[in-house]
């Protein structure tokens, strides 16, 4: 089966779902709410992670401290989700370094990777222009991709992040080799709250808004996202942001994506 390559622009963004203000509010205070319980669990993990006296006791705070970095996640979804479709959210523009992004969303998500025995192999070259990018929304783009294919694999295999230059612009590829896709899910992906196949859900649950997410800051970037896979094969989720040769930092740029 052939791959098939989907893409988008800005203008032609049909990701969100329309919400009612109170819906919208509604979520912005859950997601708030939640932070208080996860901060407070983080603390106790952090504090029984430096006084553990077992083996039995390091797995358990391995595996509590992967379930808080993956609430974390979620929360951060809703409260981005939620600013995108409100038309809140604010991009802080300057020159970036991708494969530093990378590498600390790499970082973030170790605990979890580790304990799924998957190796992350970064591919980049030596030199490599800075992108024009918010440098936390971009690794949230990271984070969101890392995450979908470290669930949608399985344990033990390998992940490739790619980072080069094409056409004025910085293309990352991030490469699973999971169950994949169908084709007739492929322009769906990038709809908030659409869930894959059975063969898919089977490997992780979620709220169906990562990859909406990234869509629209990576068309708020000015930049394109797409998928390619194949069923049994895996799947690439790559996406271009333009470089920032010749640009000046904007340290409050209001960009609103297309919804």
């Amino acid at each position: 089966m052939s791959n098939v390559l989907i893409g988008s622009t800005c203008s032609t963004s049909n990701s969100f779902n329309p919400l009612k203000n109170k819906d919208l509010q509604a979520m912005a205070r859950f997601s708030h709410e939640l932070k208080v319980p996860l901060s407070t669990i983080s603390l106790i993990a952090e504090l029984l992670d430096e006084s553990q006296e077992s083996n039995e006791c390091k797995g358990l705070i391995t595996h509590l401290k992967s379930s808080v970095n993956w609430l974390k996640t979620m929360v951060e979804d809703i409260e981005t989700w939620t600013s995108i479709v409100d038309r809140r959210l604010v991009l802080k523009l300057e020159p970036v370094s991708i494969v530093e992004c990378v590498h600390e969303a790499i970082q973030i998500l170790e605990p979890i990777s580790n304990q799924k025995h998957k190796r992350i192999l970064l591919l980049a070259p030596d030199e490599l222009s800075p992108a024009w990018a918010d440098k936390v929304r971009i690794k949230h783009v990271l984070i969101n991709l890392l995450s979908n294919a470290i669930n949608y694999s399985l344990d033990g295999d390998q992940i490739e992040v790619e980072v080069l230059e094409r056409d004025g612009f910085v293309e990352t590829r991030v490469r699973d080799h999971g169950p994949g896709m169908d084709s007739s899910e492929l322009d769906k992906v990038f709809e908030s709250f659409f869930r894959g196949s059975v063969g898919r859900e089977s490997y992780s649950k979620g709220q169906g808004l990562g990859l909406s997410i990234v869509k629209a800051i990576v068309e708020m970037h000015g930049g394109v996202v797409g998928v390619q896979s194949s069923r049994g094969v895996g799947t690439t989720f790559w996406f271009r942001i333009p470089l920032a040769l010749d640009k000046n930092p904007k340290s409050c740029s209001r960009l609103f994506a297309s919804i």
